[in-house]
């Protein structure tokens, strides 16, 4: 949802008005009772870049479990994805020994932000040990995310075992949107009279690119290099031709052009760091 009045809730009133949270125990019922239950299609499919970080992570999502025939999306993330890897503290939802280590979300600036600080740190509440969320419903450690990267940098190996496919990975990680403007950071990029990027979208990866626009990337890294973002806190990236890694984990949630802002400054620095030899 965003904030009543705010330019976005203006471009997108298909945006859910603000109400009471809603628990996702679910994913099946969360995807009858809310999505496509309550949302009409807003455009033809391959003419807008919109940032729909709800509704499309958990169709997704339930395709997914229903392809594989599984009854829990939660337990099927964990059988296929986190424990190959090796990430024994990531979990869709937040399981009830882990609770006193969790860091509770803060917003830390939103002057200009489309969300209201209780927007991002009611999440604290409703991510509970049943929450079954593909989106921002997953609780992780730096190490394990950093492992998920490496897995990543080494082409969708994790040891001698190929988890991803390599020809899936570069699939997910070439541009399938074109010269399109993605809807969000255009926003963001004009409300700072930046240069309006290009979405530069793959298969929930962005990628560089190229140009001099403002990007979590910075301007040092290669155009192939990809990664994922979220939720003004947390960003990772992989370049294949330095062959370098990076990625960030954060509680504190900042004004999204903030945190663009810190993410071109670190990636920046990172990059102008490696040698190549």
């Amino acid at each position: 949802m965003a904030r009543p009045g705010h330019p976005l809730r203006q471009a997108r009133p298909d945006l859910p008005r603000r109400r009471r949270p809603a628990r996702h125990h679910h994913l099946a019922q969360s995807i009858k009772r809310h999505a496509l239950g309550g949302v009409d299609v807003v455009n033809e499919p391959g003419t807008k870049l919109n940032y729909s970080a709800a509704i499309n992570h958990a169709l997704l999502g339930e395709l997914v479990r229903r392809a594989y025939g599984a009854d829990s999306f939660s337990a099927l993330a964990t059988e296929k994805v986190f424990e190959p890897i090796g990430m024994s503290r990531t979990r869709f939802g937040l399981p009830r020994e882990w609770a006193e280590e969790a860091v509770p979300l803060k917003v830390i600036v939103a002057n200009d932000s489309w969300l209201e600080p209780r927007d991002i740190e009611i999440l604290n509440d409703v991510i509970s040990e049943d929450a079954e969320m593909p989106w921002v419903g997953a609780v992780s450690t730096i190490d394990d995310v950093f492992a998920f990267t490496e897995m990543l940098r080494n082409r969708g190996r994790v040891g001698d075992f190929q988890l991803i496919g390599e020809s899936a990975l570069d699939f997910a990680t070439t541009n399938q949107t074109g010269e399109m403007i993605n809807d969000l950071y255009g926003m963001v990029a004009a409300a700072r009279k930046w240069d309006l990027p290009t979405g530069n979208m793959g298969l929930g990866m962005a990628l560089a690119g190229t140009g001099t626009h403002a990007r979590f990337f910075g301007p040092f890294v290669s155009p192939r290099t990809f990664g994922s973002y979220g939720a003004g806190s947390s960003l990772l990236w992989v370049d294949p031709v330095s062959d370098v890694s990076f990625c960030f984990l954060s509680s504190g949630v900042m004004d999204e052009g903030d945190n663009v802002a810190r993410f071109q400054k670190l990636s920046s620095i990172t990059a102008s760091a490696v040698l190549n030899r």
